[in-house]
């Protein structure tokens, strides 16, 4: 499917110059640029945080609204403070945003996304994918398609070092 619609867009580029279709984009301006993209790798990795509707925060957007995932807080927690000047109290936020993400929990999470499965190490696309999901790796036997999408990889990979790529309809569209 991703190379199918890889071949639409790079063909259509020049009809539509205000198109952009992900993740057929990020990963001709990732090859192109010769660095990863935050949209295209695990979202962990530049800090994503999941919060769900009930405050609960995880690390792994893919992961996100799993019931039994274990939360790295609650932004909607709260303790009482008493304000004894006032003779009253007030509810106070127990966690923040910058406190989940600097949380052990969540920087082990954080660690652990970052190593790259023996597979990936030996892949020539290990720089930009960064082994992408690190839950589709843990639910992957390693047979077919990688969570990293290497067939698609591939194919881009080709289309981005073909020496018509800058003559290309898509480039013209990207410079008009």
């Amino acid at each position: 499917f991703l190379i199918d619609a890889f071949e639409w867009y790079v063909a259509n580029k020049g009809k539509y110059s205000e198109l952009y279709v992900n993740p057929c984009e990020s990963w001709i301006q990732s090859m192109t640029a010769n660095k990863p993209f935050d949209d295209i790798v695990c979202p962990i990795l530049s800090g994503a945080l999941d919060v769900d509707g009930d405050g609960e925060t995880i690390s792994c957007i893919e992961r996100g609204g799993v019931i039994d995932y274990p939360s790295n807080g609650n932004l909607l927690e709260t303790v009482q403070v008493l304000d004894i000047s006032e003779g009253t109290s007030v509810p106070k936020y127990v966690n923040s945003i910058s406190k989940i993400l600097t949380a052990p929990s969540y920087l082990k999470e954080v660690a652990s996304a970052r190593l790259l499965p023996n597979i990936c190490l030996r892949c020539e696309h290990k720089k930009l994918c960064l082994g992408n999901c690190s839950v589709l790796h843990g639910e992957w036997d390693q047979s077919g398609e990688c969570p990293g999408f290497k067939r698609f990889l591939d194919h881009v990979s080709c289309y981005v070092r073909d020496s018509q790529f800058k003559n290309s309809e898509y480039m013209k569209a990207l410079q008009s």
